[in-house]
């Protein structure tokens, strides 16, 4: 009883995880990348209801990159809807590292897309074997509120997949 009281003050309820995923942001390289691919291999796998969500089939970075869909150094004309003509980015790189930017992909596929416009990344995600990948392949645009709509499905998706 002690041990189950001690965790409800430590463990978050569902709904407070749910809203604190809901603003999930992962910067930088390294560790943050890794983790962005853990959280997104273990919610795929609950998506299609596979398995024990703590292993991940290839953690390999050689096989399977993280994908930023706004690209970290996006150019201005390709993605209007968060740098404007002038190249204010105002807060365009705050959605840069959100969870909901992002997506996994068979290295090969990852180096081809690098900055290019998300027409152009759609195409390449809606042949990706990977569901939340391919959702993203379905969006007729990438805009803060579509990753904003995203990060709300991965943190449904989350309490489901780390339920209290």
């Amino acid at each position: 009883a002690q041990v189950r009281e001690r965790l409800n003050d430590l463990i978050p309820s569902d709904s407070d995880f749910k809203a604190q995923f809901t603003l999930a942001t992962l910067l930088g390289r390294g560790d943050a990348s890794k983790i962005a691919r853990y959280y997104l291999s273990a919610l795929e796998k609950t998506y299609k209801k596979e398995g024990q969500p703590e292993f991940v089939p290839n953690d390999n970075p050689n096989e399977v990159n993280l994908e930023h869909v706004f690209p970290q150094n996006a150019v201005a004309e390709d993605w209007s809807e968060f740098i404007d003509a002038s190249g204010n980015r105002e807060d365009a790189d705050s959605w840069v590292y959100r969870l909901g930017n992002m997506v996994l992909l068979p290295s090969g596929s990852n180096s081809r897309l690098g900055n290019k416009p998300f027409k152009d990344k759609a195409e390449i995600f809606q042949q990706s074997k990977l569901a939340l990948t391919r959702e993203v392949g379905e969006c007729a645009t990438w805009t803060p509120a579509a990753i904003q709509a995203r990060q709300e499905r991965l943190a449904a998706l989350a309490v489901r997949t780390w339920p209290r």
